[in-house]
């Protein structure tokens, strides 16, 4: 342990390490395993007996456990993936609001010169039918 480093409580080490669980005992566990299987001593015991109090430092954690520190990559994903999510919803917000201004108007208008064109159509389809009366008539081809 370095010298002016501080020594945490389990507790207040899991907090730290965003670890969830009650009063540092996933974080107990975690250690007390970790320095059976590795045989080095990772925590401080203060007190003694049965209620033994562990003390450890972040330095330690990072040097015995850095699967228990998000790596740099993760953290630089981890923003990207915010930031961009965030223009992510810019965008869609722009885009409906052009749409909103823009598009659905225009389109609205198409809508009514079609139906207009539809009704046009049809009127000349019936005055067309009135000039040329009941007689068919046969186009040639050529």
């Amino acid at each position: 342990m370095s010298l002016g480093e501080e020594l945490l409580t389990l507790p207040q080490a899991q907090s730290r390490l965003k670890m969830k669980g009650p009063r540092g005992l996933r974080l107990k566990r975690y250690l007390l395993a970790k320095e059976k299987r590795t045989g080095k001593q990772i925590m401080q015991r203060l007190g003694g007996g049965k209620r033994a109090s562990y003390r450890v430092t972040m330095s330690l954690l990072r040097k015995h456990c850095p699967e228990l520190f998000k790596s740099k990559v993760d953290e630089l994903q981890s923003n990207f993936r915010r930031y961009l999510s965030h223009i992510d919803a810019r965008i869609r917000e722009h885009a409906a609001e052009y749409v909103a201004e823009h598009v659905d108007p225009r389109l609205q208008e198409l809508w009514q010169r079609d139906e207009m064109l539809a009704e046009n159509l049809d009127e000349l389809g019936k005055r067309v039918a009135e000039i040329v009366g009941t007689k068919k008539h046969v186009v040639a081809r050529g």
